[in-house]
């Protein structure tokens, strides 16, 4: 088989390719050998010499070599589609495996959000309950307070019972205890009197005179009241500063606001005005 040598390709003159054409049949080509120009019209400048030259023959242990290289290439072919079918159907595994666990996933989840719906409703019906016993609470509450307030009002109402029938028992062992109110024991002080001036007045029986007794208790009050800084009521020399001769000098002048009340053995009582009683020193 013919082999093609080429070289560069380089301006050459006329007198440069005789010399190469001259070498050549000087080294003794066969006539089997020939010059071939690669363009039809060959010129100075394009011509390349081509020599056929023959086919090198190959020894037996290349050809078992090669055959050798040929199985070893169909081998390793064979092991790159193993190979690479093993990893498409791992690949097809671990997408079915991922599949497979989003599945799960979402599994999870709705058991998740199922079981927080439960615990949700669970608690609401938790929440209803202890409502529900709130106000069955409040309402026994309420129930238990009307009873109190009930007993309450019976134990006050026995207590005012008994209060009043106690005040009874003590007005009527002790009647002076009682007080009347400023109204009333100023109506009892007023006195009728006739034309003689005399006292013909049924709630003024007792003499109409101051005694001992009252003189001393009311000097006493009066001069107690000085002492704590009362005013006077009469206009006093610069001098008389006692506090007990200024309350005789009051009640001698009878300016002295003062209501006797006198017990009467039938349970009542008498109120006298300190004006109205006649002041007699013995």
């Amino acid at each position: 088989m013919a082999q093609n040598l080429s070289f560069k390709e380089e301006p050459l003159d006329e007198q440069k390719l005789v010399n190469i054409v001259d070498s050549l049949e000087n080294e003794g080509l066969k006539e089997s050998d020939e010059l071939v120009f690669e363009n039809e019209n060959p010129s100075a400048k394009n011509i390349l010499p081509v020599i056929n030259i023959p086919e090198v023959t190959t020894n037996v242990e290349e050809k078992v070599d090669l055959e050798n290289n040929k199985k070893q290439l169909q081998e390793i072919k064979i092991n790159t589609e193993t190979l690479q079918n093993e990893l498409k159907e791992n690949e097809k595994k671990e997408q079915e495996n991922k599949e497979a666990e989003k599945e799960n996933e979402k599994k999870e989840q709705e058991n998740k959000e199922a079981e927080d719906q439960e615990e949700e409703q669970e608690d609401e019906d938790e929440e209803d309950e202890e409502d529900e016993e709130d106000e069955e609470d409040e309402e026994n509450k309420d129930d238990e307070s009307d009873d109190s307030d009930e007993e309450s009002e019976d134990e006050e109402y026995n207590k005012i019972e008994q209060t009043q029938q106690s005040n009874e028992v003590l007005l009527d062992y002790h009647p002076e205890v009682k007080q009347l109110s400023y109204n009333e024991v100023k109506s009892l002080t007023k006195i009728t009197r006739d034309f003689n001036n005399m006292i013909i007045d049924p709630l003024h029986t007792t003499i109409p005179m101051l005694t001992k007794y009252e003189k001393a208790r009311i000097l006493g009050v009066r001069a107690k009241q000085l002492d704590n800084g009362a005013d006077p009521f009469i206009s006093l020399p610069s001098n008389v500063i006692d506090s007990y001769t200024i309350a005789e000098r009051e009640l001698y002048a009878k300016r002295l606001p003062f209501i006797i009340r006198r017990p009467i053995p039938n349970g009542g009582s008498e109120y006298w005005c300190l004006k109205d009683l006649d002041i007699i020193d013995l």
